[in-house]
This record gives C-alpha cells, sequence and structure tokens, in this order.
C-alpha cells in the first residue's frame, strides 16, 4: 500500500471512529462480517474505542459482572452498549475476533479484525488488526483522491466526507457534513432539513462498491482462492459444500499455498490415479480432513487404469462385465464360437 492510499484509508478508519451520540450501521461493512449486522456494529464500535484509546489496546466487559468489580462502570459493558443478549456478542465476536490461547478459534489470526485475551482479572482487552482491516476497505470503498469543487449529492452508496472538519459529528449544517447514505438527504437530519445540493465544498467522494462477493465468501480474496483450488480439483461434485468447507478453513496466504501444494502432490498418487481416478474424495469431504496434509505414494508411469466406463469398453470386455466370465457359453451368438466348441445353429 503506498502512503496516499494508507491515509486515505486512516480517514476512513477515523470517520468511523469518530461517529458520536449514536450507534452506527454501516450495511457496506456487512461484507466482513457474513452479514451479521450485530457482528458489522461490533466491528465499528471496536474501531471507535480503539481509536478514543489513541489506537492502542482496551478493556471492555462482556457484561454487567454479577459481583463488583474496581474496572467496571455503570454502561460500561458491550451487552448494555449494544443492547444485545451475551450469546448474540458471542456470535459476533466470533465472526471478527480471534481469542489468543484458545485452542479453536473459528477464524485464523492473519484473518481476524480483532484480537482479544482475558488476563488474570478476568478483563478482556481488544486489539484491532488495523491493517488487515485498512486492506479490505479498500474492497469496499472506492477512494478519489483528486480535490475537485462540486455539488454534493446524498445519494445510496455515496459517502462524502469533508478534507477540513475540526469535527464530524451526527448533525448536517454548513461546518459539519454528516456522514450518511440515505435516498433522501433530508433524512439525515429530519429537525434541520438542509438543501445539500445547493451546498459546495472540497471533498473526497466514497463509493461504496456494489461489487460483492458471492455466497458464502466474506472476501473476494477468498472467493478467488477457492476459485483457483475449485478449477485445479479433478473432481468437481458438490461445489457448494466445497464452498462452505473452504470458508471454514478460511486459508491465509501461506495454508493456501500448502493447499495448492498439497493437491498437486494427490492429483498424481496411486490412490488418486488407480481406476480412473473413482477414488478421489469429494472437495469437501477433502478439505475438511485436511487432504493437504496426508502423505502420498506416486502413482507409476506404467501404472494400469481401470475402465470404470462401460461406454468405452470393448465388447467382449462389456459382456465379461455384465453377464460374468463364461458368457460366450450361455449367450449365442450367430458370429460367435462358444469357447467348449460346438455348432451355434
Amino acid at each position: 500500500m503506498n502512503k496516499t492510499d494508507a491515509g486515505m484509508m486512516a480517514d476512513i478508519l477515523q470517520v468511523i471512529a469518530n461517529d458520536k451520540n449514536v450507534i452506527p450501521y454501516r450495511p457496506e461493512l456487512n461484507v466482513l462480517t457474513g452479514g451479521n449486522i450485530v457482528a458489522t456494529i461490533l466491528l465499528q464500535q471496536i474501531v471507535y474505542w480503539w481509536y478514543k484509546n489513541g489506537r492502542q489496546k482496551f478493556y471492555k466487559f462482556r457484561d454487567k459482572p454479577k459481583s463488583q468489580h474496581r474496572l467496571y462502570k455503570d454502561g460500561d459493558s458491550w451487552c448494555e452498549e449494544l443492547g444485545v443478549s451475551g450469546k448474540m456478542f458471542d456470535t459476533a465476536l466470533k465472526k471478527i475476533g480471534f481469542k489468543t490461547g484458545k485452542a479453536r478459534n473459528v477464524i485464523p489470526k492473519d484473518e481476524a479484525f480483532v484480537w482479544y485475551y482475558t488476563d488474570d482479572e478476568r478483563v478482556t482487552w481488544y486489539i484491532l488488526n488495523e491493517e488487515l482491516l485498512r486492506n479490505r476497505l479498500k474492497d469496499i470503498y472506492r477512494v478519489i483522491p483528486e480535490r475537485v469543487n462540486t455539488h454534493i449529492i446524498a445519494k445510496r452508496g455515496i459517502t462524502i466526507i469533508p478534507e477540513t472538519t475540526s469535527e464530524i459529528t451526527t448533525e448536517t449544517t454548513t461546518e459539519n457534513i454528516n456522514i450518511c447514505a440515505f435516498d433522501n438527504a433530508r433524512d439525515c437530519n429530519p429537525n434541520n432539513p438542509v438543501n445539500l445540493e445547493e451546498q459546495k465544498i472540497d471533498h473526497i467522494a466514497i463509493k461504496v462498491s456494489e461489487e460483492k462477493p458471492r455466497s458464502p465468501f466474506t472476501s473476494f480474496t477468498q472467493q478467488r482462492r477457492f476459485d483457483s483450488f475449485w478449477v485445479a480439483y479433478p473432481k468437481k461434485r458438490s461445489k457448494g459444500q466445497a464452498e462452505r468447507a473452504w470458508m471454514k478453513i478460511c486459508p491465509d496466504e501461506a495454508l493456501f499455498k500448502e493447499i495448492m501444494s498439497g493437491l498437486k502432490k494427490a492429483k498424481i498418487s496411486h490412490d488418486w490415479v488407480k481406476d480412473g481416478g473413482q477414488f478421489i474424495p469429494y472437495p469437501a469431504t477433502w478439505l475438511n480432513a485436511k487432504g493437504w496434509e496426508d502423505e502420498h505414494v506416486p502413482a507409476s508411469k506404467d501404472e494400469p487404469r481401470k475402465r470404470t466406463n462401460r461406454r468405452d469398453m470393448p465388447f467382449e470386455e462389456y459382456m465379461a462385465d455384465v453377464c460374468g466370465e463364461g458368457w460366450e457359453d450361455s449367450v449365442k451368438l450367430p458370429w460367435l464360437k462358444p469357447k467348449s466348441g460346438g455348432d451355434t445353429a
């Protein structure tokens, strides 16, 4: 990422971090959380607290402690702040977070937007994976860095960020521009309707990309990696199950290369070559079983391969496969003589 792009992404994070008085919900970020709305709102709030704490780790309680805790303040828990149950919060956090020291996580550390851990005092600390989030935001927002002097038109999917403003608030005024994505600019603040089309400022326009990765992928990176795997896999069966199995693994770049290397070895192995490849597992089965970690015996170059399709068999081989050995003696055909000899008439 060059310096310009890094600065633009930092600006976007800063905008999210400065949402005040209301808990924002940005539907375009659902692509990062698999469509889990609570996870999307949680991610935005983690960005807010991350910046509020000087872009350093911060602590927050899951819900109100049952016994008094010296660090807890009224309302200072995720469940109270978001207005969700503990179960809903746990599900949302698993979508975006990686807990250090935990044996099993839903997503690998490199693919998690948030890292968190619980200390000896049972206080949970959160760290934002800022670099990953910036990179993923580039798939969602298209940054136009040129300074322009033009009309501001509020439309769905368009975010307007002023280049010079001391504060971004939830009010729409001539000094502060509300960050919104409503069809009608008046919806931003019904108590103070402003015709934004008549205002002109220098701004950076950020457009939400209309393209989204197909389900169940949460990023174009994982979609591209799976598509490469699918092209290379010799038995193309149950693609939907294979895609879901892939997202359970959600491989980073290193693991993706390991998977592809293991697949390359499996394709020339004895088990996959013999009998025309009829013992090749379905891709979802192979992924769930971590088949890329298997050890294989390479197939010999002159290894015979049995025909598994009867349409490709010679007539005699086909009859033997259908009727069994000795079929010549039991089936009378005018152009064949039985092996035991004798007249066919």
